[in-house]
């Protein structure tokens, strides 16, 4: 409760908020697109969790990234160019971390590997030696992944390479086509109860038979998140169809024609059968949509449980060898 009210003071009155690495977890900062980084961490992925409270979903602007280094250093130059060059850490792309983990073990190993040249070297030389040596490990690392890549390239023939590139234009030009289209239509309004419309003779001059269409929308409250259209016929059993066929089929129909109706019993009882079915599909069909963002969300705390059980290590090391001493 106290970090999050400094977290508001500072969104509402203050300017700069200083803090020290505990300000890396759990703060939304999204309000704010500035991070000053007075001392540059080793582990690559401790400075993608700090620029991550700013860099966020919600962000509107472009997040500056300032680090301040010691120029006549040189361990601590070589260190800022691996964390900026190789592991491209203030490019401004989301999940750097994934980057880097394609290069190392993990972002612990990195900072194990870096504190080892710092203890163990004591002059220019030696130390560009060292970092060299951890260069050419982190080239070779990533140099195995971008083969592995590469053979995955190869290995199709390039008739099957041009027939998918092929296929990738066509699906840009559907989709460009589509949003044209949708474009040019209206702020659909969302009804908050079932509308019920009937036109008459309009299916079996279609589709060559009675039946029903269903159209709406999976809302989460007032948002739309994707639209719904369902055609079945009078047992509430789907109809097979293609978008692209139907909807120009709709636009044909007359207004004069469409006319509000009221739902038999044996009607309402299909509707609800079919109206239950389709929820069910939607539900699972937005849980597929989701899928990726919770399993991207899941992986990120996965890799900071891992890097807080790794520094707890670290740290009870540390405490064990001073308590033998």
């Amino acid at each position: 409760e106290y970090k999050h009210a400094i977290v508001d003071y500072f969104k509402e009155h203050a300017k700069i908020l200083i803090c020290t690495d505990v300000g890396s977890e759990g703060l939304n900062l999204q309000f704010c697109n500035t991070v000053i980084n007075y001392d540059l961490p080793w582990n690559p992925m401790k400075i993608e969790q700090r620029i991550g409270r700013c860099h966020r979903y919600g962000q509107q602007n472009d997040v500056v990234a300032i680090n301040l280094l010691n120029t006549q250093n040189e361990a601590d130059k070589r260190v800022y160019e691996i964390l900026s060059k190789k592991f491209e850490l203030f490019e401004g792309v989301f999940g750097a971390s994934d980057i880097v983990l394609g290069a190392l073990e993990s972002g612990t190993s990195f900072e194990k590997m870096v504190l080892d040249i710092y203890q163990s070297c004591n002059t220019t030389t030696e130390f560009r030696k060292a970092f060299d040596k951890l260069d050419r490990k982190l080239n070779a690392k990533r140099d195995k992944n971008a083969r592995k890549l590469r053979s995955i390239l190869i290995t199709e023939s390039s008739g099957a390479k041009k027939q998918a590139l092929e296929g990738t234009r066509k699906d840009i030009d559907h989709y460009l086509q589509e949003v044209d289209y949708w474009d040019k239509v209206a702020e659909p309004e969302v009804f908050s109860d079932i509308q019920y419309w009937k036109v008459d003779d309009w299916g079996e001059q279609t589709i060559g038979a009675h039946g029903y269409l269903f159209l709406g929308a999976m809302c989460n409250n007032a948002d739309i998140l994707f639209p719904v259209l369902l055609l079945c016929d009078q047992e509430g059993k789907y109809v097979d169809f293609e978008e692209d066929d139907l909807v120009p089929e709709l636009e044909k129909i007359d207004d004069s024609t469409v006319r509000y109706f009221k739902p038999t019993d044996d009607e309402n009882t299909m509707f609800r059968k079919t109206y239950g079915n389709l929820v069910t599909e939607m539900l699972d069909k937005l849980d597929r949509q989701t899928e990726p963002v919770r399993e991207y969300n899941r992986r990120k705390i996965e890799n900071w449980i891992r890097i807080q059980n790794e520094q707890l290590v670290v740290q009870y090391q540390e405490m064990n060898a001073e308590i033998e001493e």
